[in-house]
């Protein structure tokens, strides 16, 4: 089979390597396709942790069965899953209490575990989740964020009521657009530095929303809102985000860290700010268990997938998507990738 193979340093190669046979008590996974994340250019760049070199990168996997190993017997060949990449270990502290994904010694698919930038891999059977073969690719590729997204949406714990600002309307944005405008929230805003995105962000349902990207705008943005918000999130994963976020937080809110900004970044914060207004300061990473809730939400149509992924692209594509993902934001939202795309 063909793999996209990340070997470290900003290097990947597609190399023709063996079709990996699934262990006892996991699947074999013929990929559909693979959301290209932000993450994926952290681990590229080596601003992020976890990555194993070599091993194929990707971890937004929908794709259908191939293969069983020994003691899988409640799936069939050519089933339609999707791939919940955070394999815990199942002893520590944190598994035992249900959160996998702050387990101490996990082994992510698409980090140390070979991912979804190649025609095949293999998961845990408890890993694989089914999805209605109704459901487009983009759908699919979908699901894995979405269930981050909701991970953060049950920790906000949002009340009727409240107002709310998104501070970015990429990918992550704008699935948090879908889940806020199909709950009982009074007020979304959302602003971004592109104005596409901003544009997109208010046809898939935010109230109102602000192109922040020219000193125009974020002036304009703050001359109508000055700390007026119950709830912030932040989907930039940039210090100019979360810090504009957090100029916006009405007393006795909360903030939310949720874009993920290299390892190295740091912001200033007022302790007594935080005192004064008592604010609440949570973050949310990765689905712990959340994985089969953002598919039925997926497969009920809530999500407008095919509206934010943008594009499809190969295996020999992946590195350039990568570099694509941080130059060309005004062009691409979600990129997929497509193992079988551009063959005869």
């Amino acid at each position: 089979m063909k793999a996209a193979v990340f070997l470290g340093n900003e290097k990947i190669e597609v190399r023709e390597v063996p079709v990996p046979v699934p262990p006892p008590g996991e699947v074999l996974v013929k990929v559909r396709a693979c959301g290209v994340c932000g993450t994926d250019v952290h681990l590229y760049e080596g601003t992020a942790l976890g990555a194993t070199p070599p091993v194929a990168l990707g971890h937004e996997i929908t794709g259908t069965v191939a293969g069983l190993g020994q003691g899988v017997n409640d799936l069939t060949e050519e089933e339609t899953v999707c791939i919940d990449p955070v394999v815990g270990c199942g002893i520590c502290r944190f598994c035992r209490r249900g959160r996998t994904n702050l387990c101490e010694n996990y082994r992510i698919i698409g980090y140390a575990r070979w991912g979804g930038f190649a025609e095949y891999l293999v998961a845990p059977r408890t890993h694989v989740h089914r999805i209605a073969p109704h459901v487009s690719a983009a759908g699919g590729i979908l699901a894995e964020t979405l269930a981050c997204v909701l991970n953060g949406y049950n920790r906000l714990e949002i009340e009727p009521g409240s107002s709310v600002l998104l501070v970015g309307a990429g990918t992550v944005g704008l699935l948090w657009n879908n889940l806020i405008t199909h709950s009982c929230v009074a007020e979304l805003v959302q602003v971004d530095v592109i104005e596409e995105r901003a544009t997109l962000a208010r046809e898939l349902g935010a109230d109102r929303v602000w192109c922040t990207g020219h000193p125009d705008g974020i002036a304009d943005f703050k001359k109508e809102y000055q700390g007026d918000f119950d709830l912030v999130v932040d989907c930039s994963g940039t210090p100019d985000g979360i810090l504009l976020g957090m100029e916006h937080i009405r007393a006795g809110g909360t903030f939310m860290v949720f874009g993920v900004c290299d390892k190295n970044v740091t912001i200033p914060v007022s302790p007594f700010d935080l005192f004064n207004k008592e604010l609440r300061i949570i973050a949310a990473k990765m689905p712990p268990r959340t994985l089969a809730q953002a598919i039925r939400l997926i497969e009920a149509g809530v999500i407008d997938s095919d509206r934010i992924v943008t594009s499809t692209w190969g295996l020999e594509d992946v590195e350039s998507c990568l570099h694509r993902f941080v130059h060309n934001k005004d062009q691409d939202i979600k990129m997929s990738i497509d193992p079988s795309h551009g063959r005869g």
